[in-house]
């Protein structure tokens, strides 16, 4: 059995598991009215959360453009906190982590500003 660098069976999971559904997804999970835009209805979790901020023209809907341009803010913040992460510790961030390292690096992409009391963005309801 081929073992990837977190322990992991290769080929065993499934596309995009452990990590936070993309702004497509999102929208094609969510979008019940089928406009290609969330409202705050159809907003769940750290996104109905998050929505006002992320509703960035404040038209009562997130497109797909202010999503995608809300997770690029949050993959910033991440890499900056990694960056700082780095220079306290050189090296650490390029060894293998733990599966539980790995959870809450996970934690921090789906609630980078811990908000959400533990929620998540999830595509399930």
């Amino acid at each position: 059995m081929n073992i990837d660098g977190m322990g992991r069976a290769a080929g065993m999971m499934r596309p995009n598991m452990g990590r936070p559904p993309s702004p497509d997804q999102l929208i094609e999970k969510l979008d019940a009215d089928g406009d290609g835009a969330l409202n705050a209805d159809e907003a769940r979790g750290p996104l109905a959360k998050r929505f006002e901020r992320m509703d960035g023209n404040g038209d009562g809907k997130v497109s797909r453009e202010e999503l995608e341009r809300s997770f690029a803010a949050v993959q910033a913040k991440l890499a900056e906190r990694m960056a700082e992460a780095d220079s306290s510790f050189p090296g650490n961030l390029m060894r293998p982590i733990s599966p539980e390292r790995e959870a809450s690096i996970m934690e921090l992409l789906s609630d980078p500003d811990g908000e959400s009391g533990g929620d998540s963005l999830s595509l399930s309801a």
